[in-house]
């Protein structure tokens, strides 16, 4: 099932399943937020958000409980992480998921580590979810044409369609972002499709499933 489609005026719900944000960084929340309700959308910040400890924004338990709250809280349209982590997975097996299950689609969005949340919440649900920007990537002034895709992507009512194209270039290292936060990605390669088979097109339907193969191998012949 998809999520209902986001409209301006609905609330978006930021909670940090992986890693916080260290207060110093804590500038790219108060940026995002603004940015996103100058967008029309209104936004709730979670506790966890705000702390940050050995790449944990709190105890897996508390971690858990937040992001239920939001799921289960009819008021939230849509939930998007700070960014991602290295300890997400932490958080599933404290997840109710058959409760989940009875609980109306949400869009949950992001990347990174909350991956790993992404596909157990879609392969155990059924419901869909989105691999695109952080919330924190949100903090820059002006925000690139892909990032700003995810506002169509949430908003695609049912019998809609959203056409997306790769970007021409990416940005192949972090550094520039770390020294510059909230000013947002600094591309400088150019972007490559590359096939296994040395075919020069492809052509597929279905829902797609991925994000950081490194976690979500891991996962596989668990519940």
């Amino acid at each position: 099932m998809y999520p209902s489609a986001l409209e301006k005026g609905d609330e978006i719900a930021v909670t940090a399943p992986s890693s916080g944000v260290e207060e110093q960084l804590h500038m790219l929340v108060h940026n995002a937020k603004e940015n996103v309700e100058n967008k029309g959308f209104i936004v709730k910040i979670g506790e966890t958000v705000w702390t940050e400890t050995k790449s944990r924004s709190a105890k897996a338990s508390i971690r858990a409980k937040e992001l239920t709250q939001f799921l289960e809280d009819k008021s939230v349209k849509a939930i998007i992480p700070p960014w991602g982590g290295q300890f997400s997975m932490e958080v599933l097996p404290m997840i109710d998921w058959n409760y989940i299950k009875t609980l109306p689609p949400k869009w949950i969005l992001s990347y990174s580590d909350v991956s790993t949340i992404l596909l157990a919440y879609t392969t155990i649900t059924g419901n869909a979810s989105a691999h695109g920007t952080n919330f924190n990537e949100l903090s820059a002034p002006k925000w690139d044409e892909i990032t700003s895709k995810w506002t169509d992507v949430l908003g695609c009512s049912k019998g809609q369609d959203v056409t997306q194209y790769s970007s021409n270039q990416y940005q192949s290292s972090w550094t520039e972002t770390f020294a510059n936060p909230a000013t947002g990605f600094y591309f400088d390669t150019e972007t490559e499709w590359k096939s296994h088979t040395g075919q020069k097109t492809h052509e597929f339907a279905g829902r797609l499933l991925g994000g950081v193969m490194n976690t979500l191998q891991t996962l596989i012949g668990t519940p």
